[in-house]
């Protein structure tokens, strides 16, 4: 358990710093390959969403403030991201919060997660995708 909650720590801290150097400086559209895409969300009252979480034996193992587009609404909204794991049966899901925290919108869920940092890097080095069975490996 101590080791989890100083995982969680450090992940809650590298998140914020990651977001502080990358995601306020990145600017999409210096690149003409990248687009903002529309994708379906499921959404609900966020106590119920985290009450779902809890039920599923799922824990936050990060949380990060971060901005958030919406074709419900002009301009960018300020939300906070959550990923909660249940490291027993390896189920995650991606929650974002609206800034009023009235509700919590899942954002990507699934099933195998890799806390191996040295694996993870492999995953997401842009010369990966050159091979088509990367995510095989």
């Amino acid at each position: 358990m101590r080791n989890y909650i100083i995982f969680c720590i450090l992940t809650l801290v590298g998140g914020f710093v990651w977001g502080s150097a990358f995601g306020q400086n990145y600017d999409s559209t210096q690149d003409e390959d990248i687009y903002w895409a529309a994708k379906p969300v499921q959404c609900g009252p966020t106590k119920q969403m985290f009450e779902q979480m809890e039920m599923l034996g799922q824990k936050t193992a990060f949380g990060g403030l971060g901005l958030a587009q919406s074709e419900n609404y002009a301009g960018s909204l300020n939300v906070f991201n959550f990923l909660a794991v249940n490291i027993e049966n390896q189920s995650w899901v991606m929650v974002e919060v609206s800034e009023d925290k009235a509700l919590a919108c899942v954002t990507a869920y699934g099933v195998g997660t890799e806390w191996n940092p040295g694996q993870l890097e492999q995953f997401t080095n842009p010369n990966t995708f050159d091979d088509p069975d990367f995510l095989n490996k």
